[in-house]
C-alpha cells in the first residue's frame, strides 16, 4: 500500500534469504528497472549480473553507524549508489524525473 501511495509501481517484491539468486535466475536485467536491497552482498551480485541496483543503508545490520559506513566504503561496488533511507531514494528518483 505504501509503495502505491507514493507512486512506486512494482512487478515483484521478494522476501527470501537468497532473493538475489532468484532474481538473477528468473528475471532479465533489461526488463527490470532497478533493484533495492539493504544487503551489500545481494546488491553487488545483482549489479555484477547487469541489474541496476541501489543500496538502502540499514544500520541494524551492523554494530553501529561507523561500522556500517566502513563496510559500505570497503565492500560496496563503486558503481552502486547508496541511500540513507528509502525516502532519500524516492527523492533522488523524483529528482531524476523517475528515469533511472
Amino acid at each position: 500500500e505504501w509503495l502505491k501511495s507514493n507512486g512506486l509501481y512494482f512487478d515483484a517484491i521478494l522476501w527470501d534469504q537468497e532473493k538475489e539468486k532468484y532474481i538473477i535466475q528468473h528475471f532479465n536485467s533489461v526488463n527490470v528497472k532497478f533493484c533495492i536491497d539493504d544487503d551489500i552482498d545481494n546488491i553487488n551480485k545483482l549489479h555484477e549480473n547487469g541489474f541496476k541496483s541501489f543500496l538502502i543503508k540499514n544500520e541494524l545490520m551492523f554494530n553501529d553507524k561507523d561500522e556500517m559506513d566502513l563496510v559500505i566504503e570497503n565492500k560496496l561496488n563503486n558503481n552502486v549508489d547508496s541511500f540513507d533511507d528509502l525516502n532519500c531514494f524516492i527523492n533522488f528518483f523524483e529528482f531524476m524525473g523517475n528515469k533511472i
